[in-house]
């Protein structure tokens, strides 16, 4: 059971901003970020211009693997993959600082329309 005051939620409305007004709809995302006493837990990344299932990425119970489920059912994560963050191409700089300090054992992965 998680005590709500340690619970932080991020939403992102509108990523991939400058794409959606590029008309590159399937780049355009809502992503939710859940945090527990500072560490990410879970996230979902929804293509809102893409009738597919949402995305979504569960941290595992000691941190060292996660499960992803896409659009062909669940995945375990595990290794490099497992501790990976995905920013976009757009905020490298800042974002990838705030990464290597805030979570030094995980890798940042640059990606177009991520965060």
């Amino acid at each position: 059971e998680l005590e709500l005051g340690d619970l932080m939620v991020l939403v992102d409305p509108l990523d991939a901003t400058k794409e959606f007004t590029e008309d590159l709809l399937e780049y355009v995302t809502v992503m939710v970020c859940y945090v527990y006493k500072g560490r990410p837990i879970a996230g979902i990344i929804n293509q809102v211009f893409d009738p597919e299932p949402a995305v979504v990425g569960i941290v595992g119970s000691d941190s060292s693997e996660g499960y992803l489920q896409g659009r062909n059912g669940w995945h375990r994560a595990t290794g490099n993959s497992a501790h990976t963050i995905t920013l976009s191409r757009s905020h490298t700089g800042s974002g990838e600082d705030i990464v290597s300090q805030v979570f030094p054992e995980f890798e940042s992965l640059h990606a177009g329309g991520s965060g």
